[in-house]
């Protein structure tokens, strides 16, 4: 009956036996038995013999027996949390009413852990009556086709559970539908304004089931408002009573919202160690779904700390495990944070990541995310110096015809997140096109729409585009000021490689900032982001040695305070020398050394020694 065994099955199976002793008579004899691993604690036949045995047990034991032995290895494995190998017993019997039960209780378990594909490929094997008769698995049914996005099928599955329960009310069950009900019209059309889903959930009371996780539903609804504090506060009341209820993924989400929500009110810290934390718990369970909620938002952790290869390395199995079942939102992080890692060394490969992504958020109405899609393939066009590939992308999105409608000339009354990355995406095609006055238009209307919410590193990511693009007007002075000022305002938050890659360019305008001495970033920091700030950094070598003697004794000591960190004002200060002095002679070295920047040419002089 058992593709393998132990004596744990058999005792559970044959309780009248002794089945370790039964076990050993089995080896001794060497009938056909083989050990299936090496702690020789798991068995299984030869198949021929196995076969045979099972042809023998048909032929000599009554089918109520054997419906016995089924009905026992079905509790067995429940017991035993294998659903899969419960319903392989439970399905072989006549008794359908314990089929159903058993299933009923499998998916429940499946939908606690997220095994959303799993629990549809089950219930995908009834008959649409069989599941109308049974109104749980309906509404389990619909509960999974909804959180994986499914929304044609689940909207089908919605009137049919509607129509049945007009005809054969379920008084119990009509909350629960119109529970789901209310998400599903959160989720479907992904717009969230005051609509009447809301305050229904918002009324929703304590019911020990599924219903529970509306509080996790309004953290979210708040989280894309912009309302963190609001969402946080959600977030930790739903974690709480679902995890009370053992329902682990849902309280997964909980964690993903509230690290967004961290995030974005700028804790950066918080937020990182919160991730940690969030990471550690799941880390030994590769490819669950919740390991797939905390490894996503790890990921993006690494990243923005540029910790590449190990963002690059746990995005590849990411990228490997995405599914339905995974929420859009992680699904978007995935893409984008795998195609940003790939750099300059390989921007096919990250253009094909994003290609990837439109496609698939082009299956349902994710405007928000799209919107959000296009500013990051307008960065990452900018970024690797792609211009030509601008127009195709502007046509595809359709993007200059919104501008010339005017989107961007009005804020909307509440927080919309479509709008504010749309906005950033047309200043960033407009930066394209050296229409600098239009794309400050835009970017001010938007830093000042964002200035009355909660929304702070999306204000920081705003701003940088800002000073970059005074930059490129020719206003290097005030461009640097209003860096200086962003600097004092939120610090390192808007040193993180999340903005330097939104914002392209604007990298290099803080590198200048600290080696001006406009401000001074820590040595920890410029250690761990030195690829970012002084990319050739590693790659450039000098021409020759001649070169290396034909410095001045006043370039010998500016280089060796270099080799200290100190920026150029603190090198005037030190040399009693002007800044443009300071300037000249550090333009010399770079040129004598044949480097482009300071980290360059400090890693050379500590190769030779000088």
């Amino acid at each position: 009956m058992f593709k393998q065994f132990d004596t744990a099955l058999m005792q559970h199976i044959l309780p009248h036996l002794d089945a370790q002793q039964l076990l050993q008579r089995i080896i001794h004899k060497g009938l056909f038995i083989i050990s299936t691993d090496d702690s020789q604690s798991s068995y299984r036949y030869h198949p021929l013999f196995r076969t045979s045995l099972k042809i023998h047990l048909h032929q000599h034991q009554p089918s109520s027996y054997i419906e016995h032995l089924h009905r026992c290895a079905a509790e067995y494995f429940l017991i035993h949390n294998d659903g899969e190998a419960a319903l392989h017993h439970a399905q072989r019997l006549a008794d359908k009413a314990y089929f159903y039960q058993v299933l009923e209780k499998c998916c429940q378990h499946w939908f606690k852990e997220g095994k959303l594909l799993l629990m549809l490929n089950w219930l995908d094997k009834l008959e649409a009556i069989e599941r109308l008769s049974h109104p749980n698995l309906a509404l389990l049914q619909l509960s999974a086709l909804i959180f994986s996005r499914q929304f044609a099928l689940a909207q089908h599955l919605l009137q049919q559970i509607k129509q049945h329960f007009l005809v054969n009310p379920h008084s119990d069950l009509q909350e629960t539908l119109d529970f789901l009900d209310h998400i599903f019209d959160l989720f479907e059309q992904d717009i969230y304004e005051n609509r009447d889903a809301v305050p229904a959930l918002e009324h929703q009371i304590a019911h020990q089931d599924f219903r529970d996780a509306s509080p996790v539903f309004m953290a979210r609804h708040a989280m894309l408002r912009g309302q963190c504090e609001e969402a946080i506060r959600q977030a930790q009341h739903g974690k709480v009573l679902l995890q009370q209820l053992g329902h682990e993924y849902m309280a997964s989400f909980a964690d993903v919202i509230m690290i967004l929500s961290e995030r974005e009110l700028g804790h950066i810290l918080i937020a990182r160690q919160m991730t940690q934390d969030f990471f550690n718990q799941y880390a030994r369970q590769e490819n669950t779904p919740c390991w797939m909620n905390a490894g996503t938002c790890m990921a993006v952790s690494l990243y923005e700390q540029n910790r590449q290869q190990e963002a690059k390395s746990l995005c590849e199995k990411l990228l490997m495990a995405v599914d339905y079942a995974c929420a859009t939102e992680l699904v978007f992080y995935v893409y984008v944070t795998l195609a940003r890692l790939q750099g300059n060394q390989n921007p096919h490969r990250a253009s094909q990541l994003l290609l990837q992504l439109r496609r698939i958020l082009r299956q349902g109405c994710y405007r928000r995310l799209l919107n959000q899609l296009l500013a990051e393939e307008l960065s990452h066009a900018l970024r690797s110096n792609k211009i030509n590939q601008i127009k195709q992308i502007v046509d595809d999105y359709e993007l200059l015809e919104q501008i010339q409608a005017g989107t961007w000339q009005h804020s909307p009354s509440h927080y919309q997140e479509k709008w504010v990355y749309g906005g950033i995406a047309a200043a960033l095609y407009l930066r394209s096109k050296k229409q600098y006055d239009k794309a400050l238009t835009i970017l001010a209307l938007i830093a000042n729409y964002l200035g009355s919410t909660q929304m702070r590193t999306r204000l920081v990511v705003v701003r940088a585009n800002q000073i970059v693009i005074w930059s490129l007007q020719g206003q290097h002075q005030y461009a640097k000021q209003q860096l200086v000022e962003l600097f004092h305002s939120v610090g390192l938050q808007c040193g993180i490689k999340t903005v330097f890659d939104e914002a392209p360019f604007f990298a290099d305008l803080v590198r200048e900032a600290h080696e001006d001495g406009l401000i001074n970033l820590p040595d920890i920091y410029l250690q761990l982001y030195k690829d970012v700030l002084y990319p050739n950094s590693l790659t450039l070598e000098p021409q020759t040695k001649a070169s290396i003697e034909e410095l001045t004794s006043k370039e010998y000591e500016v280089l060796a305070l270099m080799q200290k960190g100190l920026s150029n004002k603190d090198i005037s200060d030190v040399l009693s020398i002007s800044l443009s002095t300071t300037k000249w002679h550090v333009k010399n070295i770079f040129g004598k050394l044949n480097v482009t920047n300071r980290a360059s040419a400090v890693s050379l002089s500590f190769n030779k020694r000088l």
